[in-house]
């Protein structure tokens, strides 16, 4: 059952395959804030501990109906520190899916583009889920 949007309450995000939690941040997760926007924590990075492929979409997972977005938004997030780019583009589709892009040419090392941040990834709410 989908949940309304609620300020304040942290809901789970939960990742599609073959994206899981980073266990070195806070569980993904978003709210709505009292702005009538979606706010994400959290991190990413692929089950099998690779490294995300530059220049290509990966998507990360799908939102409820009531938290969608009327319009495709798009922020750009941190990417681990060990790549030679230190962003990817994250984007909330109005069919809900998140994805994630990390530019075409960027160079990442051994130790480095194995997770996504979600922190400070928002967009607003389409006026009637945001009067619910």
């Amino acid at each position: 059952m989908d949940e309304e949007p609620r300020a304040g309450e942290w809901m789970p995000f939960y990742p599609v395959p073959p994206h899981t939690a980073d266990e070195g941040a806070k569980p993904p997760a978003y709210r709505r804030c009292i702005d009538d926007t979606v706010e994400f924590r959290g991190r990413l990075r692929l089950a099998d501990g690779g490294q995300y492929t530059t220049g290509c979409d990966w998507q990360l997972g799908t939102m409820p109906p009531e938290w969608r977005p009327d319009v495709n938004c798009h922020r750009v997030v941190a990417v681990e520190m060990g790549a030679g780019i230190y962003y990817a583009r994250v984007e909330a589709g109005t069919d809900g899916t998140l994805t994630a892009n990390v530019p075409p040419g960027a160079t990442s090392t051994t130790q480095g583009l194995h997770w996504i941040a979600l922190d400070g990834f928002t967009y607003p709410l389409p006026k009637s889920a945001a009067t619910t």
